[in-house]
């Protein structure tokens, strides 16, 4: 008798952290990016809920399935998974530019977005893992 291969269909919301590009795949990094350069954000709907996953979290689940895919199709989540909308998420990037006034006078995006990460993280807002070198 047959089995039935496990399949899962996964429903992202946003994903942020590393390796997101602005103005491609994250609203993140395009606002990280924006406010860091001095460029204007443009929020159309300030108010609508934004869902937001990490990175780190959704690789972690995929390989979670991968490990023990079941049996059949499942719908699958991944967690921890963060809600809010993007006047917020603009306010606080903005915030926390402001906060980091040496920031702006260090140079390079990628710096600039991994201090607000970091300022992002120490607020609770975002969950940041740590992968030891040589992993």
């Amino acid at each position: 008798m047959r089995q039935a291969a496990g399949v899962a269909v996964y429903r992202l919301p946003g994903v942020f952290g590393k390796w997101c590009r602005s103005n491609y795949n994250s609203v993140v990094a395009t606002f990280c990016h924006n406010v860091a350069n001095g460029l204007q954000i443009s929020v159309n709907d300030p108010d609508r809920a934004l869902r937001l996953v990490h990175v780190d979290d959704v690789a972690a689940e995929f390989i979670r399935w991968i490990q023990d895919p079941g049996k059949g199709l499942q719908s699958r989540l991944v967690l921890p998974e963060y809600t809010t909308t993007p006047g917020q998420l603009a306010a606080q990037i903005r915030e926390f530019m402001e906060m980091e006034v040496g920031l702006r006078e260090i140079g390079g995006a990628q710096l600039k977005m991994i201090e607000v990460t970091r300022q992002l993280e120490k607020r609770g807002l975002v969950n940041v893992k740590k992968i030891p070198i040589g992993a």
